[in-house]
């Protein structure tokens, strides 16, 4: 077969090369495949309270012998997914001061904070004896006030607050689903804690972390404006940080099992990501939870 000459010999030469580099089919389908590493994904609320987000929610006192006893069950049944690594919602930077009191904590030298990280991460790791909790958390750009001041001045307002007096279908969709966990927050007598994060992992509620986004928030701006879709874009970005921390302090050849705590505003987006990774299996929590 006669080759054109129109491209360059450096084109094939480099075509020539690739060919060499990937295995044959063969190869492929013969080598044997390397088992997925389970993924557990469970969202909370920020036990010292959130009013850095759109959704404010208060602080819990954590340390009263009741939730210290919640506590202790809800962490009982985390162990269960025997994970070899736990991360938490902070950010890298913090690497240092969480291995340093993390180590304290284990020799019985350091009283826990009040926070989820402090409370359930490092419980959990004491009890599964891991040498480490690793932080996942990455920054982001979440301007929603310039998004709101938007909406305000292009008449999109009813977009971003029909969700507390819905009057088209999303808002309604979406009002529904929220409303299954924060009546949770309004009204907890009779909740456990357990109970409240059952609740978080429904895949109403899971569901309801997207559509904020994807529904909500997307839809402000007109013409080639686009704050909503940028807002939500930049989550996105978020959790492709996120997934990528992770990503760097797993190991492959022995990890079996890892588990993530963190907001449940995430979990829609990182079982998304995790999913559609042939290195991961994301895991029904819901079991896990309810100690089945």
């Amino acid at each position: 077969m006669r080759i054109s000459n129109q491209y360059p010999r450096a084109f094939w030469g480099l075509l020539l090369l690739l060919s060499l580099s990937f295995p044959s089919r063969s190869q492929v389908s013969s080598a044997p495949l390397a088992q997925k590493i389970k993924v557990y994904i469970i969202g909370t609320f920020h036990f010292d309270g959130s009013s850095g987000d759109v959704y404010k929610t208060l602080r819990e006192d954590m340390k009263t012998p009741e939730n210290q006893r919640q506590l202790d069950d809800l962490v009982q049944r985390l162990a269960k997914a025997s994970p070899d690594r736990v991360f938490v919602e902070w950010t890298a930077e913090r690497q240092g001061y969480v291995d340093t009191t993390y180590n304290l904590y284990r020799q019985d030298e350091f009283e826990l904070g009040n926070s989820e990280v402090y409370q359930v991460g490092y419980r959990l790791g004491k009890l599964l004896k891991l040498p480490h909790i690793y932080c996942a958390d990455a920054g982001g750009n979440f301007d929603y006030d310039s998004l709101v001041a938007y909406a305000a001045e292009h008449h999109q307002a009813d977009i971003l607050t029909d969700l507390n007096h819905p009057k088209d279908s999303i808002a309604r969709l979406i009002t529904a689903r929220i409303g299954a966990i924060y009546s949770y927050y309004q009204s907890p007598s009779g909740h456990t804690l357990t109970d409240i994060i059952i609740s978080n992992n429904t895949p109403e509620v899971i569901a309801s972390g997207a559509d904020l986004y994807n529904l909500v928030y997307a839809r402000v701006g007109e013409g080639q404006d686009y704050p909503g879709a940028d807002l939500t874009s930049h989550f996105y970005k978020r959790n492709m940080h996120i997934y990528a921390n992770i990503l760097r302090q797993i190991d492959v050849a022995h990890d079996k099992a890892i588990l993530i705590y963190i907001g449940s505003e995430h979990v829609s987006f990182l079982k998304e990501i995790f999913s559609s990774s042939l290195l991961f299996e994301v895991e029904d929590v819901g079991p896990l939870l309810k100690g089945e």
